[in-house]
């Protein structure tokens, strides 16, 4: 991100710039959502049918910007976004993001705990050496 923008590796200012016209910071957020999208499409491959997408962790689930432009890079898949449900989905927030009515693959935003599990693992690791 940094490399490409000239400015940070850090999403929101990215995004903020990108907004603001900044041709670096557009050029970062369109190589990062391309190369998410062309990575769930050749994962899909080894798939029998895709039922959904989940973004989740910090960008996944505070960036509206990102998963709108990585599901407009995947038309074929027949996703439904609902605008509204994706903007209002963030800071921890779960949800499903999908127009109404919609029977194609679901859309879902769904938080992580990541210190959480790191101190889960943490304490199973030190339990089994006592």
């Amino acid at each position: 991100m940094l490399g490409l923008s000239g400015l940070t590796n850090d999403m929101r200012e990215i995004e903020t710039q990108a907004l603001a016209g900044h041709a670096g910071a557009n050029l970062a957020l369109e190589v990062f959502c391309y190369r998410i999208a062309k990575s769930l499409a050749a994962l899909s491959c080894a798939l029998p049918q895709l039922d959904g997408i989940i973004f989740t962790g910090g960008i996944g689930e505070n960036s509206p910007t990102v998963r709108h432009r990585v599901l407009n890079l995947l038309p074929h898949f027949g996703f439904a976004l609902d605008g509204e449900a994706n903007e209002a989905t963030t800071r921890g927030k779960e949800g499903k993001l999908d127009s109404a009515n919609h029977t194609g693959p679901e859309v879902w935003v769904i938080p992580t705990d990541e210190e959480g599990r790191i101190a889960m693992e943490t304490r199973h690791c030190v339990e089994a050496l006592t």
